[in-house]
């Protein structure tokens, strides 16, 4: 069995889309191996504070300086969260708005998204949702082990860090 692998490829410097190439592994959505993209929605108010927009229990909306007590929203539009062939894709959101109600009133606030390397789940987490080792290779328990395989020690091959 060889070991499945994968590599991340950026493309566009920090502003363009994220891209995780898989090598052995059989990918049918971005959900494989990937949770949603979430933002939250924040502006910043007429005294210089940051206001997150959040929901009740009850789902009545509210504005809160706590970021901890934002609403997460997820966003799997296909247009920015995809895998065709082997290539999973997340493309970066920026200077995205929405406009929310909150008691009575209306509020344009901007869209912040996690970082995209965050979006990555561990490989239980792939294997459990659905990503499948190609014949003759095999999943290991981390992504991380995938991706830097020509470095561990017991390979002793690859970048060296310069040195070589």
């Amino acid at each position: 069995m060889i070991s499945a692998a994968f590599a991340t490829t950026r493309s566009g410097g920090q502003s363009g889309p994220q891209n995780w190439t898989f090598y052995g592994i059989e990918l049918n959505d971005f959900l494989d191996v990937f949770h949603a993209p979430n933002y939250t929605l924040s502006m910043v108010d007429t005294n210089g504070k940051t206001q997150f927009y959040a929901e009740d229990a009850s789902g009545k909306a509210y504005l809160t300086t706590s970021a901890e007590e934002a609403k997460v929203f997820e966003d799997l539009r296909k247009e920015i969260a995809y895998v065709k062939d082997n290539m999973a894709t997340f493309v970066r959101q920026f200077d995205v708005s929405d406009e929310v109600e909150v008691g009575g009133k209306t509020y344009t606030m901007d869209r912040t998204y996690e970082a995209a390397t965050t979006l990555l789940e561990d490989a239980a987490y792939g294997v459990a949702n659905g990503a499948v080792a190609a014949p003759g290779y095999a999943i290991g328990n981390t992504w991380s082990m995938h991706e830097r395989w020509p470095w561990q020690v017991f390979i002793d091959t690859g970048y060296k860090g310069g040195s070589k």
